[in-house]
């Protein structure tokens, strides 16, 4: 059997954080969920998950901010990230500090699982969902 693909989210929204590990977890992967820029960078670093969903709007220290920092350090400039954020004015900026991919909120649960098996070259087959989620 092969291991589950571990996915960091990053985001100060409890009620986003939920849903979407929720989402994630019932198309079977492993979800890491941190509430600040601070703590996601510690669990990015230790954990080394195999993505990162990351907010760009948080308080404290931003999502652009981690971001970069995620870029800058070699242990995880490969993680692939993918930025999520109410306003498109966050898209470009967040492309040009290396983000894998950006999603407006409210972000279409499906489009983030193709989104996810992209970035991270999975079957189609893994994750899928039943039609009753």
């Amino acid at each position: 059997m092969g291991s589950r693909h571990c996915i960091l989210i990053i985001d100060d929204d409890r009620d986003i954080a939920r849903g979407m590990s929720a989402r994630l977890k019932h198309a079977g992967f492993d979800v890491i969920t941190e509430r600040t820029g601070e703590c996601g960078l510690h669990a990015a670093e230790t954990k080394l998950p195999d993505a990162v969903i990351l907010d760009v709007r948080m308080p404290g220290m931003s999502g652009l901010t981690v971001l970069e920092r995620l870029q800058s350090n070699e242990i995880t400039r490969g993680i692939p990230t993918i930025m999520v954020s109410a306003s498109l004015v966050d898209h470009q900026r967040s492309l040009e500090l290396g983000a894998s991919q950006f999603m407006q909120k409210p972000y279409d649960a499906n489009v983030l699982l193709l989104t996810l098996r992209s970035l991270l070259n999975t079957d189609a087959s893994i994750g899928e969902t039943s039609d009753a989620s």
